[in-house]
């Protein structure tokens, strides 16, 4: 895999990331990986 890939994966899983917390008004970590996150995979 190319180094640019890499980071565009990653910052592709990093912006799911944030618009779940401003989805989710900032609640807490467990509730995101209880409820929408898994729904991802």
């Amino acid at each position: 895999m190319k180094p640019i890939a890499v980071g565009v994966g990653i910052g592709l899983m990093i912006a799911v990331l944030v618009s779940e917390m401003f989805r989710h008004g900032w609640g807490p970590i467990e509730s995101l990986i209880d409820c929408d996150t898994i729904h991802y995979f």
